[in-house]
């Protein structure tokens, strides 16, 4: 009987060990990695953030703090009330900030808000695409879903992007719900009725619109339309994205 006893006692014993050990192994060290990356990378932004409370219309080189740590940085975002307050990166594809950092450095898939490689790096363009993960904690572009909300949106129709022309604000006029082959990733337009077909898109597609019209749009000249892209989980390939008009 104490034979039996203690072979159940070794055998339980070495269960709970094997589990740990997968737990540890599996769970902890990964999400360990990334809460340490994640600190790592709030770290580096707060180094990174240009100074603009003197800035006048005579400034350059806003963004000089941020390309002395990565030279492809080439804006930063800010929406007020959220936790989105980063650079913005580009690099030559639309995969390596989404495994490495402000720095360059691979930092366990926190990666960093970074502008389509196709598009223009001073946000020129007819359509901007930035993209970011949607992270715990509230990193990176988790915040985005917020403006799945109406009354959430209604009240943030402001977001603020800083270039090296100075600092523009964006204003926010559609959540969207999409996969990630959607139209809405378009990037090149040659034409004005492309233009249009695209804006006329924008607003059949949304979940919620305000602040701006679709006729607005098509009567400003030359609009820059900017779109931050986040995962939202619903299925594989499901998309948030928040868009808005640098003015």
């Amino acid at each position: 009987m104490k034979y039996f006893l203690s072979l159940i006692i070794i055998l339980l014993v070495s269960a709970c060990a094997w589990f740990g050990y997968q737990y540890y192994r599996t769970d902890y060290v990964p999400n360990k990695h990334i809460r340490d990356a994640v600190v790592s990378q709030n770290e580096l932004f707060l180094e990174m953030k240009p100074d603009v409370s003197e800035m006048n219309s005579d400034s350059t080189g806003i963004l000089d703090s941020c390309r002395e740590i990565n030279s492809n940085c080439v804006g930063w975002i800010s929406i007020p009330d959220t936790k989105i307050d980063f650079p913005i990166v580009q690099g030559s594809d639309n995969d390596f900030y989404l495994h490495h950092g402000a720095d360059d450095e691979y930092n366990y898939e926190v990666g960093c808000p970074f502008l389509d490689y196709r598009c223009n790096r001073e946000f020129k363009d007819f359509n901007s695409v930035v993209y970011a993960h949607n992270m715990v904690d509230d990193m990176m572009f988790s915040d985005i879903e917020k403006f799945s909300d109406y009354e959430f949106m209604s009240s943030h129709q402001k977001g603020l992007l800083t270039l090296d022309d100075g600092v523009h604000e964006i204003d926010f006029f559609a959540y969207l719900s999409v996969m990630d082959t959607a139209y809405a990733y378009k990037t090149v337009f040659i034409t004005d009725k492309e233009c249009d077909e695209f804006t006329e898109y924008l607003f059949t597609v949304a979940k919620h619109t305000m602040n701006v019209s679709e006729d607005e749009i098509k009567a400003t000249d030359e609009p820059h339309l900017i779109l931050l892209s986040t995962c939202t989980f619903e299925k594989d390939g499901a998309r948030g994205i928040l868009a808005g008009i640098i003015s």
